[in-house]
């Protein structure tokens, strides 16, 4: 930066947080109208921002978020995810998730956010900023939000972890395994959680009691949970993919969610086509894609 270039009172506010040890490498204008510490107009504040990116002290992302760029440091992709989702309920899910518990040893380059929207309009400025930062290569990842379809986990099955230094909540063991069910394509496919539970059964990963406990919290709000979790499982056990240790724990797992299905509805798990076979037991129609990936994991692993 051009040492004779004169700031104002708020730039100055502004380029003195940003260049403090310790300072947010992401920065939305509800921060620096913060930074600023007075009540500031919004045409005042748009004005220091544009100033302040024309400097190269911002990077303009997006509309209301920018990168902070006065101290040359690229933020990793977990560090911006604070700064995205702000006071919205969310957590880190699904492929990151699993890769932090070692249910996959792959290592994401999309990190799944799963949140409960406010409204249109938040979930409209999330996808967008999220979509706009997904062209920042020094990232090293991009963002996909998701939006969730329970509650129950958002309140039940997170926990906050460290991860790659960025405090975030993320979703538990057992929550990531329903998450991976309830969101299969966005994993990968049908295998890829099967691998996931079986990885879970035969490293003890999961708590069953947790599972359980959560699975029925969550069959309240999203039905169709009982049938998807003991379909899968009961594919498991009958594929051979369970060792001898786990089959009782397993069986049990399958016969509690098949006395909790509620026997007046069908359900679907997979793209809604003609393309499915029909489960009576589980009263459940699964894709043949899905059930093409099930087999292939089953066939070699």
């Amino acid at each position: 930066m051009n040492g004779k270039v004169v700031f104002g009172q708020n730039e100055s506010s502004i380029l003195r947080r940003l260049t403090e040890p310790g300072s947010p490498k992401l920065i939305t204008t509800k921060n620096a109208t913060s930074y600023v510490g007075r009540n500031v107009s919004s045409n005042s504040l748009a004005h220091t921002m544009s100033f302040l990116s024309a400097k190269g002290v911002l990077e303009r992302v997006g509309k209301g978020l920018y990168l902070n760029r006065s101290n040359n440091l690229s933020p990793r992709i977990t560090e911006v995810i604070p700064s995205v989702f702000g006071e919205v309920r969310y957590y880190v899910g699904l492929n990151a998730a699993a890769s932090y518990w070692g249910l996959t040893p792959q290592i994401p380059n999309i990190y799944h956010v799963i949140y409960v929207p406010k409204n249109e309009a938040v979930s409209r400025r999330i996808e967008r900023w999220c979509l706009m930062l997904g062209g920042k290569e020094e990232l090293g990842g991009e963002l996909k939000p998701i939006k969730s379809k329970v509650e129950t986990i958002v309140d039940d099955g997170i926990t906050q972890k460290v991860i790659d230094e960025t405090q975030l909540p993320i979703s538990t063991v057992e929550a990531t395994l329903i998450d991976g069910i309830t969101h299969t394509d966005e994993i990968g496919g049908a295998d890829e959680i099967l691998r996931w539970m079986r990885t879970a059964l035969s490293a003890n990963l999961a708590n069953p009691d947790a599972f359980t406990r959560l699975r029925l919290s969550m069959s309240t709000e999203l039905r169709s949970t009982n049938a998807w979790i003991g379909f899968l499982l009961e594919y498991l056990l009958e594929s051979g993919s369970v060792t001898d240790a786990k089959k009782r724990e397993v069986r049990r797992l399958i016969d509690d969610a098949r006395e909790r299905l509620d026997r007046h509805a069908t359900y679907r798990w997979g793209g809604k086509s003609t393309d499915s076979e029909y489960f009576n037991e589980w009263r459940l129609h699964v894709s043949k894609t899905y059930l093409a990936q099930l087999n292939s994991a089953a066939v070699f692993e």
